[in-house]
């Protein structure tokens, strides 16, 4: 009777074997063979199960995408902002590929449609976060401030040689995200006033 393997198990192979090919030469290193090397299977069989290269970028893509998202909602309710940047060697190594695939995704814009889908829920995630600590709804400003302060932090702790340190980089953000709360609290005051004062 032949061999069945498990589709779902086979993919997360591929995707884990893409985040060290990834770390090691960027996007550019994640092809058919050697990926295939590093799970060791034939090219052919990954082809004959994702069709194929454009097909596959797009699947790795999606799923460390969806990996990375889950490891944030899941840290960053019981770290807090700190949550949103990578606390091992394997989340540095996550998020050294989810980056690599979002800055492909610029160039490719299939890969892009499909990555701004997960990138908007990165979004919510950021928002349900701001919204928890201010009791109200924060505006797309703070929203998009914090969330540039987020991918800042952690497109500098996976820079190499040496990326700045990871409980660095958490102390800036953890520190950051209030002072951003408090401009954006204090830009809606003023704009409060003056809409006020012009009224009279």
């Amino acid at each position: 009777m032949p061999h069945l393997t498990d589709t779902r198990s086979r993919a997360e192979e591929l995707m884990h074997a893409s985040w060290r090919l990834i770390d090691e030469g960027g996007t550019r290193a994640v092809t058919l063979r050697r990926l295939g090397d590093e799970v060791g299977i034939a090219p052919s069989s990954i082809v004959h199960q994702l069709t194929n290269r454009e097909r596959l970028v797009r699947v790795l893509a999606v799923m460390t995408n969806d990996e990375h998202l889950a490891r944030t909602q899941v840290r960053s309710l019981t770290e807090g902002w700190a949550g949103f940047l990578p606390r091992d060697e394997e989340d540095l190594l996550v998020l050294r590929a989810w980056l690599a695939w979002s800055e492909l995704g610029r160039a490719d814009r299939e890969l892009g449609d499909v990555l701004d889908v997960r990138h908007a829920r990165e979004r919510s995630v950021v928002t349900g976060r701001l919204q928890r600590q201010l009791d109200h709804e924060p505006t797309d400003a703070l929203v998009e401030s914090v969330l540039a302060l987020v991918r800042g932090l952690q497109l500098a702790v996976t820079l190499r040689p040496r990326g700045l340190d990871p409980e660095l980089a958490r102390t800036a953000l953890v520190e950051g995200v209030p002072q951003l709360t408090a401009a954006a609290a204090a830009s809606r005051s003023e704009a409060t006033m003056a809409s006020g004062s012009s009224a009279e």
